[in-house]
């Protein structure tokens, strides 16, 4: 059985101080197999070592984080946190990929495990040493006629608490031009939301889809548009233009579902 100790030097001996059965997966840097002692092939590339230590509270004290076990699309990775206290290492998270700063919180990333058929990224926050989910945005394309394509994100609400607002996207634009999707706020009905974009200057290459992304990503975690998920791939140097500069947008159902959706006046 494949596990991890943690041990500390006190006393003149080493004294144990957590053990925990998660299998470290790594293969150093420019490591290659010799082709004997079985196969070791590997359905994604590893870590190239076993933990890292990485101060994402930025308290001057670092954090660790397991390269787990390799699945057939992804590694799993731990993250944990020293105590000071009880001297021992306190497990917080796990996600699969490596946690990372995201501004003030803590990224933690997921994905279905085979098809690309989903993405979410968790925000969190330190608390008194613990991590608090404070913001999440899941991104889903419906594989086949009976599964839904939709986003859904968290963000604090007014009242200080975690709600949970989802999109699911039309199939199709109406007649307009605008694109009908079906709002719902903690699984119960919040309203309708229509789109419609704007004429493009010939030659202009915008991705509408992705600046609708980001925005709603926006609107529903509370969150700075520099934060959303794919932003990270388009570069730093990437621009997205203004949603309200694209599309205009209408909205129906609850009222505070006009005011969470609704653009700002100029």
């Amino acid at each position: 059985m494949a596990g991890v100790a943690f041990t500390e030097w006190t006393d003149g001996k080493w004294k144990l101080r957590g053990l925990w059965k998660i299998e470290t997966v790594w293969r150093p840097k420019g490591w290659k197999w010799d082709g004997k002692n079985g196969d070791d092939y590997m359905p994604v590339t590893p870590a190239t070592e076993p933990f890292k230590l990485v101060d994402l509270s930025g308290d001057g004290v670092p954090e660790v984080i397991f390269a787990g076990e390799v699945d057939k699309y992804f590694q799993e990775h731990y993250l944990l946190r020293f105590d000071p206290v009880k001297h021992r290492l306190n497990l917080l998270a796990s996600a699969m990929g490596e946690p990372a700063n995201a501004g003030k919180y803590v990224r933690l990333f997921f994905k279905s495990p085979r098809r690309a058929i989903w993405g979410e990224s968790q925000f969190l926050e330190w608390s008194e040493g613990s991590l608090i989910r404070k913001a999440s945005w899941h991104d889903e394309m419906g594989y086949g006629t009976n599964d839904p394509t939709f986003v859904e994100g968290e963000g604090i609400g007014k009242d200080g608490k975690l709600e949970t607002i989802r999109v699911g996207m039309g199939h199709g634009a109406e007649m307009d031009g605008s694109d009908p999707y079906v709002l719902t706020k903690n699984e119960q009905p919040y309203g309708t939301l229509s789109i419609t974009r704007k004429p493009q200057e010939p030659g202009a290459d915008i991705s509408t889809g992705d600046v609708e992304n980001r925005w709603l990503f926006e609107k529903i975690t509370r969150l700075p548009g520099v934060l959303y998920p794919d932003a990270e791939e388009a570069g730093k140097n990437h621009t997205f233009p203004r949603f309200e500069d694209v599309a205009t947008v209408k909205v129906t159902g609850a009222a505070e579902a006009e005011g969470l959706f609704s653009s700002p006046k100029k």
